[in-house]
This record gives structure tokens, C-alpha cells and sequence, in this order.
């Protein structure tokens, strides 16, 4: 009798416990094509970049980068044979080679060249130079201003190698960051760009209409047309194009800093130093 209890319970307990756990449903699956593309080497290994824009094809001595976006193979990298596998670790944007052969293991960082449009926009340093900082700022924001001095030690070190461009990206949570970036552009119609981008830099906390007003009559700027330059729809076009072009590569805040189009991490000034280095290297 206590046997047979004793089943009865294990038989109780088996489907109470049935029932308590959570049936799952399974929905039909449809699958859909996207896009399919002939390679002319045999792939070994795959990985994609953590915003799934780049695919890396690992093939025997080369990794074939396949841009998703564009649909095409963006670029080819010459590697060792022996590397049979690839992982892609999106945080520190490394690609992690390895052989099962040599029991070999290489990482190989990857920096994005993104296209920032700079047609228009005033510069500092020579024309034709061969490094080419681009700062997304904004002018209501102290960590734009704290940046000032260090892009100008940087280029005093490299006065022939280094321009310095800002692309204007006000935060809509800053009431006169599109009207400062308007009259910094506005002055720059008059030749007074760096000193109205300082003088705004350095009033940063007290930024207002009147405060734009006095910036412009210490420059010593024709304020009937400093006036009618704020309404130019050519310089709010240029506001508009660097917000936009900074979304398309993935600016979220600022001060955002690409240096020949690769994402600045380490903003500090050896950090830059150290970038600029590298890609002078690659000029000479």
C-alpha cells in the first residue's frame, strides 16, 4: 500500500510539475533571400561587425571584407595560410585570427574610414595637409572647450602635417548651440571664424543673444551684415549637412573626433599623438 502510494505521488509530482513549467509554442519560420553573392576563393570561416554593416570572409591567406551596404567586397587583406578560423569582438573592433596548424593566434584591430564632408568649412593648418582632424562641437558643451588648448598644442607640434576642421553638431538640449554655430560660421564670412569660435568657447557658460551680439562688435564685425548673414540658408545648410553626415557615421554627443575619418577613442593628447604618428608614417 505504501508502495503503491509512494508510486502515485512520483506520478503526481511528474505532471504538476508538467503543468507548472511553461509550454512553449513554436511559429512557422519564413526565410527570405536577401542577397547572394559568388566568391572566387573557398571560405574557411565567417564573422560580422558588431553593426552587421561589414561581413569578414576568412579564405586560405586573405580575409575578404564584403560590405552588407553596398553589396560589393570592400577590401582584401593579405594573412598568413596557416589561419583557419576568425571571431569578430565588436567592443574593441579586433578581428581574432587563429591556426589549428601553427597554434597561432593574431589580432588585428579595425578602424572604420568613414566619409566627412568638409567642403565649405573653415580650416586651421595647411590646405593639403596630410592628417586631417575633424571635431564634432557644440558650442554649449565644456567638454568641447576643454578641448581647445590641446588641438592647439597639437598643431604646434605639426604645423605642416595637421589641419584642424569643425563640424558644427548643436544638442537640441542646448538653447543657443545652433544660433552660436550659426554666428560662428556668419563671422566666418567675414574672416572672423577662429576668433568667434574661441570668444564662444570661452563665454561658453553665459552664452545668449546678447552675449553673441557682444562677441561680434569686440570682433569688430559690420553687424548690419554679420545680421543678415544669420539668416543665410547657404550657412544653415552647412549646420544641417554636418548634423546629418554625423548621424550617418554614428555621432550620439559631443566632442566627437575622426582623424582621416577614423573614430578618435583615446582623446587624450598623447592618444592623438600616437594616431597622427601612425598615419603620418603611412604618408611617408
Amino acid at each position: 500500500m505504501k508502495k503503491a502510494a509512494r508510486k502515485f505521488g512520483i506520478f503526481l509530482f511528474v505532471i504538476i510539475s508538467w503543468v507548472s513549467v511553461p509550454q512553449f509554442i513554436y511559429a512557422e519560420i519564413d526565410l527570405t533571400l536577401i542577397k547572394q553573392t559568388n566568391l572566387d576563393v573557398q571560405p574557411l570561416d565567417i564573422a560580422a561587425s558588431a553593426d552587421g554593416k561589414l561581413i569578414f570572409v576568412l579564405a586560405r591567406g586573405e580575409i575578404i571584407v564584403y560590405s552588407f551596404a553596398e553589396d560589393k567586397v570592400a577590401n582584401r587583406i593579405s594573412i598568413d595560410k596557416a589561419f583557419d578560423r576568425v571571431t569578430y569582438a565588436g567592443k574593441n573592433n579586433v578581428l581574432i585570427l587563429t591556426s589549428s596548424s601553427s597554434k597561432t593566434l593574431k589580432i588585428i584591430q579595425v578602424d572604420f574610414i568613414y566619409n566627412i564632408a568638409l567642403d565649405g568649412l573653415p580650416f586651421k593648418g595647411p590646405a593639403d595637409a596630410a592628417v586631417t582632424i575633424a571635431v564634432f562641437d557644440d558650442y554649449q558643451w565644456p567638454y568641447c572647450a576643454r578641448l581647445e588648448p590641446l588641438f592647439q598644442q597639437v598643431l604646434d607640434k605639426y604645423p605642416d602635417n595637421v589641419k584642424l576642421v569643425v563640424k558644427h553638431f548643436p544638442l537640441a538640449n542646448h538653447k543657443y548651440a545652433h544660433k552660436s554655430a550659426t554666428a560662428a560660421l556668419a563671422a566666418n564670412v567675414q574672416g572672423k571664424f577662429w576668433e568667434f569660435h574661441s570668444q564662444l568657447f570661452k563665454d561658453y557658460k553665459f552664452i545668449n543673444d546678447a552675449k553673441i551680439q557682444d562677441i561680434a562688435k569686440e570682433l569688430g564685425l559690420d553687424m548690419e551684415k554679420f545680421a543678415k548673414d544669420m539668416q543665410s540658408p547657404a550657412i544653415k545648410s552647412i549646420i544641417e549637412r554636418d548634423v546629418r553626415n554625423g548621424r550617418q557615421i554614428g555621432v550620439r554627443g559631443t566632442p566627437t573626433i575622426f582623424i582621416n575619418g577614423k573614430s578618435l577613442k583615446n582623446r587624450s593628447l598623447p592618444g592623438i599623438y600616437q594616431v597622427i604618428e601612425a598615419e603620418l608614417k603611412k604618408t611617408s
